[in-house]
């Protein structure tokens, strides 16, 4: 069992029943669920889905590439 706190959902602003987890935030708050302090954890604030930069299924469909990340914690 997950316990999500309800700050990391987002309703959509197009679709009135439609809900999207703000993974940014979620990924912060596990974070410092294990110990990792504020000032250890960078958000650069960029969207994956509007951002030209990066890839997105959401954005462009199924006939694009794929985008991988990893994150690695050293104790």
């Amino acid at each position: 069992e997950m316990n999500i706190p309800l700050c990391v959902f987002k309703k959509h602003t197009d679709r009135r029943k439609k809900y999207f987890l703000d993974l940014r935030k979620t990924n912060q708050l596990q974070l410092q669920e294990i110990g990792l302090g504020k000032n250890k954890i960078l958000n650069v604030g960029k969207c994956t889905c509007s951002d030209e930069m990066f890839l997105s299924y959401r954005r462009d469909g199924k006939n694009n590439a794929r985008m991988l990340s990893f994150i690695g914690l050293s104790f």
